[in-house]
């Protein structure tokens, strides 16, 4: 409600500005008391303190087709009565200057003034038709142009200037000659204004000063709509073409009025300048038809517009390059030139009124603002039209109403952009909400997966490993199928899982000091799983030297893996190559590929969740897009940073860095060590005394009805009697021993037909136990059975590499 007052005053106000310019340039309520009379205006009551400045009105003695250069010592105008004439200023001079009436001719304009005192005093010339020279007293003081009979000498010049005398025995002579050859209405056609000449000086500065203001605002809103759209790198067409139309318009301002280009560059010709001034309000009201298209794109008809800018491109076209070329004001009446312009502006217009009426009908929470540029858009058509059909001098007026409307049009932008603002903060927080359902959806999905997915696992191992029976060859291939499928569905829940304790920042990490060696496991892994025709080779060239790094062990495997695994599905052929170094105190790591590399435009995203890039293989994606954005969390979680370098057609390499183990880390971790170690040797004697109490001493050996016996090898006695237990049931005899070293000794002197092995034991581990009884004794001769809890792929590698 505040909003539409504001609306309502600003739009009276513009009303109320639009007909006081009206009226004054008019004159209609000009209450002037000083006019001139045949010629001569007695200024002895005039008070320079309350009326600063005087308008030269009335009756001047005007001599037609001549040029009269006054004498500071005698009257020459005693030698001109005959044809001496009174003629009205302002008014154009074409009644006056032969019976005939026209614009076209030279005369010579005269006025005698009576001031109050003696005192420097000054004139401001306005619009004078075409050239003028002025003198003060006999003494030319200032000139537009060059005033001249001769067509060869003549040359015109619309500025406007200030003329500063002393008066000479209280008199102040003006002598003004006057020629016009090629304008439409000849003559002083504005008043002249008569003052002070420190309050002349001040109303031309002050006009200065406003149009200064006007350009540099218009300028303003160009950079920053221009630097906007190129910043933003936004598809908003209508603010580069409003930046362009404030642009064109500063540049017209500056060659009306006060004339800024001619302060500016004095030495640019009048001809020169008008070309600017027609090629730059064509190119404003071309940018401004073409801003306004794409700002109300609603209910405006293309081809009209089309025309339009074909008409004012054209129009540009023959202005700024043609004429430069072949001089059009040679071959065509610049009367002629000026009502094309003019016209084809004034359709423009039109139209551009039409469309903000348009958009002001449809009552939207914009017409406020449409409001306000309606306003003063039909305000400065009608101060132009007076401009044009009176030839009056209205001035920064409308100059202010059109900077109004650009005003007006750049808070609509804003409104606009802010009502864009908050819808896509709405979008946000529904997204936002959208997005925690979801992640809700996928934990609680995947816990609830999870169960009956470990249940398929556990049940086709067990058919594979045949304990419901033995089964055919095409039902094995299907429980295997059915097994892989489980497992690569178990991995995906696992992510699943891992990405929602990412969102709900419940990831945890236990970082200690370890070796960056480790990565050997994951590459025997790798090898395992990657298919055996696949001619890509996996290069460990991590230095042996480097020290102990601090992070979350079980975390860094899975980075290498996720790396290395997401290499090879970009990699057809070549090399995979780890590599390690130091700088800064930062483990810097990379995973190197010579595979097919990755665009440019998805490094910014490659890190984000869910994003894919498609396979060098399949040329589709793979996977949910999971395995970078896990990685990038971990390394981050560890206190290091990770980025990828690519290049199309010769690979990616990613490089993570990881904090290096401090001096304090690693005697804290020697500490743990030890500690661990007491615990270890004070659990191993609490075990081995309940062992001698509740279990046999070993070795147990239980003879069964089958011809075969089987070794069974485990630290721990309650393992020792399940594995008892079932090979009892199954009728074979059984040899049971609590070491490796035990086992060893026993093979020597009794005959073995299968090994059951434990892989973690104490003293010596299944791997070492294994690998020498490979010394004696190929697979064929006597199999070995490795039994872990662990569950690690890489234990499952080595243990077929033994």
């Amino acid at each position: 409600m505040k909003r539409i007052k504001i609306f309502k005053i600003v739009s009276i106000l513009i009303i109320l500005m639009t007909s006081l310019s009206v009226v004054q340039a008019l004159g209609l309520f000009d209450s002037n008391t000083f006019l001139a009379e045949d010629g001569k205006i007695s200024l002895q009551n005039w008070n320079s303190q309350e009326e600063e400045i005087v308008k030269l009105d009335g009756e001047w003695d005007f001599y037609p087709n001549e040029l009269i250069t006054p004498s500071p010592n005698e009257d020459v105008f005693k030698n001109y009565e005959r044809i001496h004439k009174s003629i009205n200023v302002p008014e154009e001079w074409d009644r006056y200057i032969a019976e005939t009436p026209t614009p076209y001719g030279v005369g010579t304009y005269r006025l005698r003034i009576t001031v109050p005192e003696e005192d420097r005093y000054g004139i401001k010339l306005n619009t004078i038709r075409n050239a003028n020279k002025v003198y003060i007293n006999g003494k030319e003081l200032g000139s537009a142009g060059v005033p001249s009979k001769s067509k060869e000498e003549y040359r015109f010049d619309f500025k406007k200037y200030v003329v500063i005398e002393e008066s000479k025995d209280e008199q102040f002579e003006i002598v003004i000659l006057v020629a016009n050859k090629e304008y439409a209405r000849g003559g002083i056609v504005t008043s002249i204004q008569f003052g002070k000449a420190d309050q002349i000086l001040a109303s031309k500065s002050i006009g200065q000063f406003i149009e200064a203001f006007l350009i540099t605002g218009y300028l303003l809103f160009s950079f920053i709509y221009i630097t906007t759209y190129f910043r933003l790198k936004k598809n908003t067409m209508h603010e580069l073409y409003f930046s362009l139309f404030c642009l064109f318009q500063g540049l017209y301002v500056s060659t009306a009025n006060e004339r800024w280009i001619y302060l500016l560059f004095p030495s640019i010709s009048p001809s020169i300048q008008v070309k600017i001034q027609m090629v730059a309000i064509s190119l404003a009201v071309l940018f401004f038809l073409l801003f306004v298209y794409h700002f109300f794109n609603t209910n405006i008809n293309k081809k009209i517009v089309a025309i339009l800018c074909t008409i004012l491109s054209f129009q540009v076209f023959a202005l700024g390059i043609l004429s430069p070329i072949m001089d059009l004001f040679q071959y065509l009446p610049f009367q002629l030139i000026q009502l094309i312009v003019t016209s084809t502006l004034g359709v423009s217009y039109i139209y551009i009124f039409v469309i903000f009426k348009k958009a002001f009908i449809q009552k939207t929470d914009e017409s406020g603002y449409i409001l306000i540029v309606l306003r003063s858009f039909t305000s400065y058509g009608i101060l132009l039209c007076c401009e044009l059909l009176f030839e009056v001098e209205i001035g920064s007026p409308s100059l202010v109403l059109f900077l109004i409307m650009a005003m007006s049009l750049s808070l609509l932008m804003s409104h606009r952009s802010q009502q864009a603002f908050h819808r896509v903060e709405e979008l946000s927080e529904e997204l936002l909400v959208y997005d925690r359902l979801k992640d809700e959806f996928l934990a609680k999905t995947s816990h609830e997966l999870g169960t009956p997915l470990h249940g398929i696992i556990n049940l086709s191992q067990s058919l594979m490993e045949g304990m419901e029976g033995p089964l055919k060859k095409q039902q094995q291939e299907s429980i295997i199928l059915i097994n892989t499928v489980g497992k690569r569905l178990a991995s995906l829940v696992k992510d699943f899982l891992f990405v929602s304790k990412i969102k709900q920042g419940e990831t945890q990490v236990a970082p200690k000091p370890i070796n960056i060696h480790l990565v050997e496991e994951v590459l025997a892994e790798m090898v395992y799983i990657m298919p055996p025709i696949q001619p890509v080779q996996l290069i460990n060239d991590i230095p042996s030297d480097l020290p102990l790094v601090y992070v979350d062990e079980q975390k860094l495997k899975q980075v290498f893996f996720n790396l290395t695994y997401n290499a090879i599905k970009f990699t057809k052929h070549g090399t995979i190559t780890i590599s390690a170094k130091i700088v800064d105190e930062e483990m810097h790591i990379s995973v190197q590929d010579t595979g097919s590399g990755i665009e440019k435009e998805h490094l910014d995203f490659i890190f984000s969740t869910f994003y894919q890039v498609k396979s060098s293989k399949s040329g589709e994606s793979t996977g949910l897009g999971l395995g970078l954005s896990i990685t990038k969390q971990i390394v981050e979680d560890s206190g290091g940073r990770i980025w990828v370098t690519s290049e199309i057609g010769k690979g990616s390499c990613f490089i993570f860095t990881i904090p290096l183990a401090n001096e304090q880390q690693l005697l804290e971790q020697d500490e743990m060590e030890r500690n661990e170690l007491s615990e270890q040797v004070i659990s191993t004697r609490i075990k081995e005394l309940e062992k001698q109490a509740l279990h046999p001493i070993l070795p147990k050996k239980v003879t069964g009805t089958k011809p075969y016996t089987i070794l069974v090898i485990d630290d721990k006695p309650s393992n020792l009697k399940v594995l008892i237990t079932v090979i009892q049931s199954l009728d074979y005899s059984v040899i049971a021993v609590g070491s490796g070293q035990e086992a060893l000794e026993l093979l020597e002197s009794e005959k073995v037909d299968l090994v059951i092995l434990d892989l973690m034991m104490p003293n010596m581990t299944g791997y070492e136990v294994c690998k020498t009884i490979r010394q004696d004794y190929d697979i064929v001769e006597l199999p070995v059975i490795i039994l872990t809890a662990a569950g690690q792929l890489s234990d499952l590698v080595i243990s077929f590499q033994l």
